[in-house]
């Protein structure tokens, strides 16, 4: 194997690190829809308990 400059080198390892960052930054943005969709249906059915007259604290108050 020939031997790679020491440019050449930092430049696969630069490149390969701006690679990786793109991935986990979708991967982090990925998480972050996710989470975001679980709240905003987790709202939506709080707010449909309240529109239909639930308080949930009703529920924990009756054993």
């Amino acid at each position: 194997m020939k031997f790679l400059p020491f440019n050449k080198l930092r430049q696969r390892w630069q490149d390969w690190l701006e690679k990786r960052r793109e991935r986990e930054l979708a991967q982090m943005q990925e998480r972050l829809n996710q989470e975001q969709w679980r709240n905003s249906l987790a709202n939506r059915a709080h707010d449909a308990d309240l529109a239909a007259g639930y308080n949930l604290s009703h529920f924990n108050t009756m054993q």
